[in-house]
């Protein structure tokens, strides 16, 4: 059962996705894909714990900015709430050429970035997360 009331919304891809999914990617980093609950976008999240070297760095950091997402990478921070202490880096599908469900056509683009679209996103972004962090261990040594 959908989370994000749908109510309004014109049929599309979205209708059998679900609205929330978390999970430990295989580089042993959480993620998370977040439907937005007023435009219907999807927004994917990868957390990393306290060791990483990008833990609480705000995401215009130039640190951050060459990690690259959809749109760039939009949100750095402690999700609410957040009982595992990770500091989440996300990236969201709302831009001017993404389609956002809730949001008529005429006012955004024609792109809708689906489910498999986001998990793909998160997937890369916790690889490149695993590169900081191992290049920056390489680097202390």
């Amino acid at each position: 059962m959908p989370l994000v009331d749908r109510q309004g919304w014109p049929p599309g891809e979205w209708d059998h996705e679900p609205d929330t999914l978390s999970w430990v990617d295989h580089t042993g980093y959480s993620c998370r894909i977040i439907r937005h609950s007023r435009f219907g976008h999807l927004c994917g999240y990868v957390g990393v714990t306290p060791e990483h070297p990008l833990f609480g760095i705000d995401y215009f950091d130039e640190r951050v900015e060459d990690l690259d997402a959809n749109g760039g990478i939009t949100f750095a921070g402690h999700m609410n709430p957040d009982l595992e202490g990770f500091w989440w880096f996300g990236f969201d599908c709302s831009h001017a050429w993404d389609l956002r469900p809730a949001v008529p056509a005429t006012y955004c683009g024609t792109a809708y970035r689906t489910w498999g679209f986001v998990a793909r996103g998160v997937a890369a972004l916790a690889a490149q997360l695993s590169q900081v962090s191992t290049a920056t261990r390489e680097e202390t040594k």
